[in-house]
């Protein structure tokens, strides 16, 4: 209880620390210096969908974002320093070299930065955002572009063409309903990049903030993206774009220029070539005939149609969608009706496995593996040191029982002033008094050692099990990782672990003390009370049945609730990762309310094991109570017929007391170490996982300590494939890198 209470309170210091850290101030509020910035602002409140922000007419009437004497920071030190219009219904470029404060910039206004001082606007809190890197759902490629919104047909058709992922969508299984993994893992930089810019053209905002979203995209897509997404679907609607990039290339299309240099905005305006020169030295303006334009020439569609594959039979598409994505920011070749290793379709459009939930008692084997980890000889060296304590601790309640049965005698021949017998019993009773002070002595020092032992066979097997567990992890082929959400993966290595570490230690603490103590009282009344086997044979077997059939449903509860803490765990660590996504969509009423369905989800088996415990503890108690009574029946009659002395009764009845009470506990002991096992065999999969090919090979060849002595890279006739099974995607390529050389 203490320990608990403990834990408890650390938990509560932590969640309140966590808790009382600033706020972020909302966009479109006012800051001086003396504001408080370290207290929680009231005027934002995070699980809404609307950004209270401060309609706001500038000198001209014409600012979308508007940031006067603004200083910014991540922390308590000043960081960023701008003071920027942004026009309304225009394309505005901030660019500046690398590590100049450009995404900075649009964090802080996204309101993603600690405001210091100064001021910071929005004409619309209507806003949408790309960033980089880009933000992807472990979802379909719909659901990443809708985000929550009512589909649209129309409006969706024209932003996928808009972006250019028609061909990319006729690559894949399902088109736009397949999955794409975790953080988008089967797709390329090029198609990740795309849909986010597909979202932010969905959400039909205001203000769309693009954060270098064309540095993944190769020079027509780019183009593409730029005409039709950016210059046709955004400004030539009057949607106000913010756009980072390093392409110079780019600055006579914008509207609006911003440079910024070592985390100051240095020039704002139009973009003035002179301006630019003078501000961002050795950078000029392009002339029309940029690299841009002519590749703007290229026919988009006679691109599409020459990076597809000849041949039907050319490539083998494999289940995996990370086969279909491209060679050039999209195209991988391939026909969706030849998968290989697919029975059908909708195989591929679920690239996440749906976790298996295992049946039935926990196998024989997770144990055997458990122990394994934990040493044979240090397990049997616990138990013999439970055995030693039981048998002592029995020796001595024996020896405890003929003192009183002694002191007793003494009285009776001191009243009858019988000193032979008597001085002869004092004997007795000074030596049954000595064994028993040895006996309880030897009883003190068991209890630390077995306690010790059995933590130290715990901490063994769960290093072992850990230390396994993640060269397993670690070892395996990235097609796992493509599957696997990494909520499952965390789920085992922090949920499934503690269990290990601390609950199991405990089930098993109390599982093997309280049924060596109910060995020890049913060998005890059985000895002395043989009637006593009779009445509790029956009530025994009542046990057994009480116990599987409640075992049989909290196992299955167990699994339900360790099978549903990953979905919380991948959901908590995806929208971490794309807070400021979710942040300027206002979708966080979304995410919060899919966290609460799944902790819900989560909680309910755990609510149901509670009421379980309550059905079988009652079970037990009637139970005990019968044990009781058999106990007392028996010694009772016994002594009556002359066949127990009456101190041996008090001794009879004293361990059925224990028997009732003690299997009540072995019995919970037992049900919650099967059940925390489940948490052991959670693990022990994937500690079995197949690991990559060759990972475990040794080279035997001599490699030479001083190597490499030079930067040289030969490839002679290579094939590569992404698994052993399917034809090989890289096919007889022989290059030959010297040293010095930049390859492009």
């Amino acid at each position: 209880m203490l320990l608990c209470a403990g834990q408890a309170r650390s938990s509560m210091l932590r969640l309140e620390a966590f808790l009382m850290l600033p706020e972020l101030a909302a966009v479109g509020g006012r800051l001086n210096p003396s504001d408080d910035v370290g207290q929680p602002s009231s005027k934002f409140d995070d699980t809404s969908n609307e950004v209270p922000l401060r309609h706001h007419d500038c000198a001209t009437g014409s600012s979308a974002v508007w940031i006067k004497d603004g200083i910014f920071a991540w922390s308590d030190t000043a960081l960023l320093r701008a003071s920027v219009s942004i026009p309304v219904g225009k394309l505005t470029i901030v660019s500046g070299p690398v590590a100049s404060g450009k995404s900075s910039l649009l964090s802080a206004m996204l309101g993603e930065m600690q405001p210091l001082s100064g001021e910071v606007f929005h004409r619309s809190h209507n806003v949408a955002v790309v960033q980089q890197p880009c933000w992807i759902l472990n979802a379909s490629v719909r659901d990443n572009i809708v985000f929550g919104r009512t589909f649209d047909r129309p409006r969706y058709t024209e932003v996928v063409r808009a972006v250019g992922l028609e061909h990319d969508l006729g690559q894949f299984a399902g088109r736009d309903c397949c999955e794409i993994g975790e953080k988008g893992s089967t797709l390329s930089g090029g198609q990740k990049q795309r849909i986010a810019i597909a979202r932010a053209l969905y959400a039909d905002a205001d203000v769309v903030f693009l954060d270098d979203c064309l540095s993944a995209l190769d020079a027509v897509i780019g183009a593409h993206v730029l005409s039709e997404a950016v210059t046709k679907m955004l400004v030539g609607r009057g949607k106000t774009v913010v756009l980072v990039t390093h392409n110079v290339h780019l600055f006579p299309k914008c509207d609006h220029l911003v440079l910024m240099c070592d985390q100051a905005v240095v020039y704002e305006g139009p973009p003035d070539p002179e301006a630019v020169a003078e501000k961002w030295p050795g950078t000029g303006l392009p002339g029309n005939s940029s690299e841009l334009d002519e590749d703007e020439s290229i026919d988009f569609e006679q691109y599409e149609s020459d990076c597809r594959p000849l041949t039907a039979s050319s490539v083998v598409v494999s289940t995996s969608l990370s086969r279909l994505s491209a060679v050039s920011d999209g195209k991988f070749g391939g026909s969706t009706s030849k998968l290989a290793g697919c029975e059908s379709v909708e195989a591929c459009l679920n690239l996440t496995e749906e976790e298996d939930i295992s049946s039935g008692s926990v196998p024989c084997s997770v144990y055997a593996e458990y122990l394994s980890a934990a040493a044979w000889s240090v397990c049997a060296s616990t138990i013999l040191l439970f055995v030693l304590f039981l048998m002592l601790k029995m020796i001595a309640d024996f020896f405890l029982t003929e003192i009183v049965g002694t002191s007793m005698r003494i009285k009776s021949l001191e009243l009858l002033n019988d000193t032979d017998w008597a001085t002869d019993a004092w004997n007795r009773y000074d030596y049954f008094m000595s064994t028993y002070v040895k006996l309880s002595l030897a009883c003190i020092v068991c209890i630390p050692l077995s306690a010790f032992s059995l933590e130290l066979t715990t901490i063994m097997a769960s290093k072992n099990l850990h230390r396994k567990l993640v060269r397993s992890i670690l070892a395996s082929p990235i097609q796992f990782f493509e599957r696997t959400p990494v909520g499952r993966i965390l789920n085992r290595l922090s949920g499934d672990m503690n269990v290990i570490d601390e609950k199991l230690t405990g089930s098993i603490e109390c599982l093997l003390f309280c049924a060596f103590n109910v060995i020890g009282g049913i060998v005890m009344n059985a000895v002395f009370v043989p009637y006593f086997l009779i009445p509790v044979v029956p009530v025994f077997i009542v046990f057994v049945v009480v116990q599987r059939f409640y075992i049989a449903s909290c196992r299955q509860l167990q699994r339900l609730e360790c099978t549903t803490r990953s979905p919380i765990l991948a959901h908590v660590s995806q929208t971490l990762s794309g807070l400021a996504t979710v942040r300027a969509f206002q979708r966080q009423s979304k995410f919060i309310g899919d966290c609460f369905v799944k902790i819900d989800a989560s909680q309910l088996p755990l609510m149901f094991h509670h009421a379980a415990n309550a059905w079988m503890g009652l079970r037990l108690d009637v139970l005990g109570a019968c044990i009781v009574l058999a106990s007392t029946l028996s010694a009772i009659t016994s002594c009556l017929l002359g066949h127990i002395e009456p101190g041996m009764v008090g001794l009879t009845i004293a361990y059925a007391i224990m028997i009732s009470s003690y299997f009540n506990w072995m019995m919970r002991g037992l049900s919650e170490t099967e059940i925390h096992f489940n948490s052991v065999e959670r693990v022990v999969e994937y500690c079995d996982l197949e690991p990559e090919e060759n990972v475990s090979s040794q080279d035997h060849r001599h490699i030479d300590p001083s190597w490499p002595t030079c930067g040289e890279v030969e490839f002679q006739s290579v094939h590569l494939t992404y698994s052993s099974h399917e034809l090989a995607v890289v096919r007889n390529i022989s290059l030959h890198i010297l040293p010095g050389q930049k390859v492009n």
